[in-house]
Order: C-alpha cells, then sequence, then structure tokens
C-alpha cells in the first residue's frame, strides 16, 4: 500500500529535507548566533539522522527515476527507514507528554521547536505511509532500532561527569535523567518505563507494516486475477 509515484516521493523527501534544516536552524540561533553546542540534545541529533537519510533517500530516489522512470515504488534501506523513523517518534512523543509545559528549555530560540519536535517527526511519518513498500520490518527490527536511543542514554551519563553542560547549565539534557535531582532509583523508573513504550510503539509499527504488506498483496493479487 504506497503511491506508485516516484517524482511524488522525491518531492515530498525534499520537502522534509527543507523543514528538517529549518527546524535545526531556527533552534541553533539562525540567523542571529548560531549554536551548534545544541547538538548535545537528542532533539538535534535524532532530526540530523533525519536530514541525513532524506538526503540520500533523495538522492537515491533521483537515481531511479533516471534509471526506470517516474511510475513505482521506491524503498531506500527499509530497516535503516524504520530505526530513523522510530528515532524521529521518540522525540515527538517525549516532547508531546512530558516536556510541553514543563519548565524545558534547550535554546533562547524557540521559534523551532513545532518543526523539530511536530513537523518533522510528523512528515517523516507519512513518507513511510504513502510513499514506502510495507512489509519489510520483522519481529526483531525493533530490536535494532533502540540502538539510537541506547547509544544517546550512554553518552548522557557518560558526558555528565566529565563536565558537559546544557542549556541553563545542568549536567543532564532531560529532567528525567538528573540523578542529582531524583535520584538514581527514580531516574531508573523513569528509564525502564520509557523503554517499555519504546517497545510498544516500535511493535505498533512493526504490525502496521504486516497489516498494510498483507493489504497491498491481496490488492495486487486481486488486480492479477481480474485481468
Amino acid at each position: 500500500m504506497c503511491i506508485n509515484n516516484k517524482i511524488a516521493s522525491l518531492l515530498f523527501k525534499i520537502v522534509i529535507v527543507g523543514v528538517c534544516v529549518t527546524g535545526i536552524l531556527m533552534i541553533c540561533g539562525f540567523p542571529k548566533n548560531l549554536d551548534f553546542s545544541l547538538m548535545k540534545y537528542y532533539t538535534l541529533q535524532s532530526n540530523v539522522l533525519v536530514l541525513v537519510f532524506f538526503i540520500a533517500a533523495a538522492f537515491h530516489t533521483a537515481g531511479q527515476i533516471r534509471k526506470s522512470g517516474t511510475r513505482g515504488a521506491v524503498t531506500f534501506a527499509p530497516r535503516l527507514k524504520g530505526a530513523v523513523m522510530i528515532a524521529i517518534t521518540v522525540t515527538l512523543l517525549v516532547y508531546q507528554f512530558m516536556l510541553a509545559g514543563s519548565p524545558f528549555s534547550m535554546s533562547s530560540a524557540i521559534t523551532g521547536d513545532a518543526f523539530v519536535h511536530l513537523f518533522t517527526p510528523l512528515l517523516v511519518i507519512l513518507d513511510w505511509l504513502l510513499f514506502d513498500m510495507k512489509g519489510r520490518f520483522t519481529v526483531t527490527s525493533p530490536f535494532w532500532w533502540t540502538i539510537v536511543p541506547l547509544c544517546y542514554i550512554a553518552y548522557a551519563f557518560i558526558a555528565a561527569p566529565l563536565g558537559v553542560t546544557y542549556y541553563g547549565g545542568g549536567r543532564y539534557p532531560y529532567f528525567f535523567f538528573d540523578v542529582d535531582t531524583l535520584g538514581i532509583g527514580t531516574v531508573l523508573l523513569y528509564l525502564v518505563g520509557m523503554t517499555v513504550a519504546f517497545f510498544i510503539l516500535s511493535y505498533i509499527f512493526v504490525g502496521l507494516d504486516r497489516l498494510l504488506g498483507r493489504r497491498a498483496k491481496k490488492i495486487i493479487r486481486r488486480d492479477g486475477q481480474l485481468q
């Protein structure tokens, strides 16, 4: 189940790249005082991951257009796409359910919040829904997808004793990592809860991928029989 138009897919990916770049630059203070130290936040790192992936996906799609025309679907690195999509979806959900409305701030430039926390994640999910061939995820995919958030968690807890600080001077990027304030027990409870939520979210995507994949196969078989 996908739109079989490579031109539309390419244009959508270019839009994602543009929105992603806009959000990153706005959060980092463009055009006044660019502050790339904000790349220490998971939000920015997941947006950069999206940016790199979709630049590659756009070039790949353009290459497929030159090679085989505009009709058909192009699914670039589907398992890696899953990891990128889950990583940026975590950004969306953590912000909406844990950070929005709290005193949290990672920059004085609040105008880019909607881009990095909402627009980019939703566009990435839409790109997968609209243009990717389904049925590519497996039951083990979520375990590979954990690599991105686990690497960030490891970074956050290694960086703190090394003196890395964030906007406002705190030693931890997000309140639920703050061992100094919450204590190790509470932080561990947050991490366990977020891990469970991560796997639930991941398997929702896996289930949806399989469901849409089976539906697409039925449509193809039906159309073949009609011919």
